[in-house]
Parts: C-alpha cells; structure tokens; sequence
C-alpha cells in the first residue's frame, strides 16, 4: 500500500490533477464521520477527487488499499462509505472506464480487493437497512469483479 507520506502521491492524478491532497483527505477520514453527500466533509472531498460523476483517474488505485484498510478498522455501522467509494472505483475500471493501474500499485489494488470483499461479505449479515444491505452486497460484488452485480446494487434502475 503506497504510504500517505510518499511522493508518488504528487506524480498521481486524480480527476482534478495532481493527487496531493488525496493523503490529507484520507487522512481526515478517519475522524470526519459526515457523510459523502455533505459538501466540506473528508468523504465529499474523496469522493469529489476519486470517482467524480463516474470518471476516475489512476489516485483512486492507490486510495482504494486506505479505503478498505479504514473499513476493515471500523464497526459495520461505519463502514458504508469506505466500501461504497471503494466499490465505486472498481467498478468504473471493470466497467473499462478507468486509466490502466500503474505497474507499482497493482499488487496493493489486488491485495485490497481480496480484502474488501471478504470484509463486505462478511457486513451483508450485518446491514441494519436496504441502503447498508446494497453497499455491502455491491461492495461484495465490485470486488469480486462482478460488474452487473455491482450496478444492481449500487446503481439500481429504479432511482
């Protein structure tokens, strides 16, 4: 997993250019617990910068590891955001929309996909709503490499 204090970090795009402040904002993460949707929190801005209107670019590879290691840390109650944003990357590159993955993240990419299905696997059973139950279960399936099982859940027709 590339460290937060790497310069490869300012050699990554993300969907605005550099990827600088991708570190920071992770590490915000970790003690911003509002929403994605809420415009100035750390998940606004990783979302905004990751996988904004379904464009990616290759920073979301190096997040993706951060994102599932901060899931695995974190109770099921907490976890939604971390694996939606995660699920949202893999499946815009399975969906073949993304850049390739860069030579020297693609064994952490892997690595964190295993990771991150066991864990939304293992979440599924404890999904206390439809909304949680979705991520979880298109989580599971994004990492899986399960693109139409993904969108099922993530991205359902009828919204």
């Amino acid at each position: 997993m590339l460290a937060l204090s790497s310069p490869r970090w300012s050699e990554l795009h993300d969907v605005y250019g550099a990827a600088t402040a991708i570190p920071r904002y992770l590490e915000a993460s970790v003690t911003d617990s509002r929403a994605g949707h809420v415009s100035g929190s750390a998940w606004f801005a990783l979302w905004s910068a990751l996988c904004h209107q379904d464009d990616i670019a290759e920073a979301g590879y190096a997040a993706l590891p951060h994102l599932i290691a901060r899931a695995a840390s974190l109770p099921s109650r907490e976890r939604v955001e971390p694996l939606h944003l995660a699920a949202a990357i893999a499946s815009v590159r399975l969906d073949g929309r993304g850049p390739e993955i860069p030579d020297d993240l693609a064994a952490a990419y892997s690595e964190a996909l295993v990771a991150g299905r066991r864990l939304a696997e293992a979440s599924v059973p404890e999904a206390w709503d439809e909304k949680s139950r979705r991520v979880f279960a298109g989580s599971a399936a994004a990492f899986s490499g399960d693109l139409e099982g993904a969108l099922a859940e993530l991205a359902p027709e009828d919204e």
